[in-house]
């Protein structure tokens, strides 16, 4: 699972290279290919997911083995989605015995002050507690959720969680990327991601949405991961669009803001990876845009004194506006 990096100043010598990424204890402990891709080359941060949110929980020895398998920097600690006290209770208990020395806890509640006290309570346990001298602990903010993982339509969105997490001095992380399509993240989420001083994001659905051969835009529909197997045999076209839809994520996190309109370089410079000639007056853009795994369709290009400057996604029947033109993508050929 790839994850984008906001790693403000003061969290940066956690993390080699500024980057890092999450794995999920369940595949960790049923894909032996997933481990081996892991753990190649590995130069970065790696936490260790518990699987709460993908319904496989797992216990405090199997996120030790999962630990020890992958060689990771960093466990989330269990917890149960909406349940505060169940979550106290396991979290605390699994600190006894885990082996590593960096964990993150991760409040739940199904409303703001229910969160925001499991949260108080953890920490004043915490800060009592011999555990604070021997462990790195690090803030996890989800959504507030009910015990079948459904959103609770709430007035509190979970920018005010992430306030409230940065009134304690410890790194805070963002688990996912918003709920329904990526707007209430970019427009509310993200800012005060950056606001409270948050070290970073992370989220599966760039992949999972490439894997489907969807572009990731601002109104794309949130897609969950499936299982490892679903994943195996990919085509060119939609392994290209993971990269291009991962780089739309990480520049969206690190900016802070996020639209429907890609800048063209983007495109370009992802591009490079397969194709020699990708450079503007080298390549058409709608070439790159196929090399990239683009989804097929209209798309409106905007030029400034004759440069590239963006591309967007044209809906059904959208022409594109004053100043841009048509770009199209047909059956995996471009025009």
């Amino acid at each position: 699972m790839e994850l984008a990096n906001i790693v403000p100043p003061q969290w940066e010598g956690l993390f080699p290279q500024g980057s890092y990424r999450m794995a999920l204890a369940h595949w960790t402990l049923s894909d032996q290919g997933y481990v081996k891709e892991l753990r190649k080359g590995k130069g970065y941060y790696l936490l260790l997911d518990n699987g709460a949110f993908e319904g496989q929980q797992v216990n405090y020895r199997e996120l030790n083995a999962a630990y020890t398998a992958l060689g990771a920097d960093e466990v989330v600690l269990p917890d149960v989605p909406g349940d505060s006290s169940s979550t106290l209770r396991l979290s605390w208990s699994a600190l006894q015995y885990i082996a590593a020395r960096r964990v993150m806890f991760v409040p739940q509640g199904t409303t703001f002050d229910e969160w925001a006290s499991c949260l108080r309570a953890w920490i004043d346990q915490w800060r009592k507690s011999e555990h604070c001298q021997g462990f790195t602990l690090a803030i996890g903010v989800a959504s507030l959720r009910k015990a079948a993982k459904s959103i609770i339509p709430l007035a509190k969105t979970r920018a005010h969680l992430l306030v409230e997490a940065g009134t304690y001095p410890y790194p805070i992380h963002l688990l996912g990327a918003g709920i329904g399509d990526f707007r209430e993240f970019l427009q509310r989420e993200l800012p005060a991601a950056h606001e409270v001083g948050a070290r970073g994001v992370d989220t599966s659905s760039a992949f999972a949405l490439a894997a489907k051969g969807i572009l990731l835009t601002p109104t794309a529909s949130k897609t969950y991961l499936g299982p490892p197997a679903e994943y195996e045999q990919l085509s060119t076209h939609n392994r290209r669009l993971v990269v291009l839809n991962q780089r739309i994520l990480r520049e969206w996190v690190s900016s802070g803001k996020g639209s429907n309109m890609i800048p063209a370089f983007w495109i370009r410079q992802t591009a490079a990876k397969w194709a020699k000639y990708h450079a503007e007056g080298f390549a058409s853009l709608s070439a790159v845009m196929k090399t990239c795994g683009m989804p097929k369709g209209p798309y409106a290009l905007l030029k400034e004194r004759g440069r590239e400057v963006h591309v967007r996604p044209l809906a059904r029947g959208e022409a594109p506006r004053d100043l841009e033109t048509l770009v199209e993508v047909n059956n995996g050929s471009a025009r």
